[in-house]
């Protein structure tokens, strides 16, 4: 529920983590329904559509020393709304 509200809500939701060294990173998400994981602009992970709750995950195995901008975008249509990064 968000804001008292459980149907038909989305957000994009922006990230920056400062990588300590150079090497493999997994990113989990999960959504009921759409989900679109952006890893510095580019899509990583797209499960958008309606369906139940799940997950999804995606090995980046070489991220770079220094900072990154995850970009998590999602949305519900009806039942629950819930979602994981």
């Amino acid at each position: 529920m968000f804001l008292g509200y459980d149907d038909y809500v989305g957000f994009q939701a922006i990230m920056q983590v400062n990588m300590q060294r150079s090497g493999s990173v997994t990113f989990t998400v999960g959504g009921d329904d759409g989900i679109r994981l952006y890893v510095d602009g580019v899509l990583k992970i797209d499960d958008y559509g309606q369906h139940g709750y799940r997950t999804r995950s995606l090995l980046i195995k070489d991220l770079s020393l220094g900072f990154h901008t995850p970009t998590l975008w999602y949305y519900e249509v009806t039942s629950t709304a819930m979602v994981s990064f």
